[in-house]
């Protein structure tokens, strides 16, 4: 009998866990502040790394992997929605280990070392920004989780966490702005003419918009990325200073 593909495994895996993984989330949020949450935060912790997380390929086909990466660049909904809140909880995990460890020079017990989390936080950021390329239109999850990664390297080189932040807030609105601007060029959209693209990638624009359209406001362009971030009040969040 041959046995499932990822893409099978992987979609099983989205369709079951992620009732979990809605169910564990908000304990887990706040089981920094509450010990006796600690097995939600735990077993929300380990769902979230299955769920971002790609399949060993070695009993799979090329094709297989290609059809899940497509539908999670492209896809909306639950493809789009549930990443989401496992990044988060993913995220968070890693701040609370690394604020823990400067505070109390002990490492904390995890499953997953810090290695392993922040490759998934960067793999996730990447994917963000392959949905960009393709056809997302709201940047605010790449623009957050790119701050939320640069907050995690002030951590754990003892930088200035607001400074990392605000360097990683340009990088990131740069890079979109960039990305959208030719995306929509390809497309053969006309452009506003005072507004110059830099080729070389290093775009300094005075302002955020492309032709008439703001690009951060709420529109109907959602990427599912407004969850709610009192939930992670004292963490990762709180310093961003996402305020929608």
């Amino acid at each position: 009998m041959p046995r499932p593909a990822s893409f099978q495994i992987k979609m099983l895996d989205l369709l079951s866990y992620r009732f979990l993984l809605a169910l564990l989330h908000p304990f887990a949020m706040k089981a920094r502040v509450d010990p006796t949450l600690y097995y939600s935060r735990k077993v929300c912790i380990e769902v979230s790394v299955s769920l971002l997380v790609p399949l060993s390929a070695s009993n799979d086909t090329e094709s297989s992997n290609d059809n899940y990466k497509n539908l999670k660049i492209s896809g909306t909904g639950l493809f789009r929605d549930v990443p989401v809140m496992a990044i988060s909880t993913i995220c968070e995990a890693l701040t609370y280990q690394l604020e823990e460890e400067k505070s109390s020079f002990i490492p904390v017990s995890s499953l997953f070392s810090h290695q392993n989390l922040r490759e998934i936080i960067e793999e996730y950021i990447h994917l963000l920004d392959m949905r960009i390329q393709h056809r997302e239109t709201n940047i605010k999850g790449y623009v957050l989780f790119s701050c939320v990664l640069e907050h995690i390297n002030a951590i754990q080189a003892g930088l200035s966490v607001e400074q990392a932040i605000a360097s990683a807030l340009n990088r990131s609105l740069d890079q979109c702005y960039y990305t959208l601007k030719t995306r929509a060029m390809a497309w053969g959209i006309n452009m506003s003419p005072d507004i110059d693209i830099d080729t070389s990638g290093h775009t300094q624009p005075d302002d955020r918009t492309l032709g008439t359209h703001d690009w951060l406001i709420d529109d109907g362009f959602d990427t599912g990325m407004g969850f709610d971030t009192s939930l992670l009040s004292g963490s990762i969040l709180k310093d961003i200073g996402t305020g929608s």
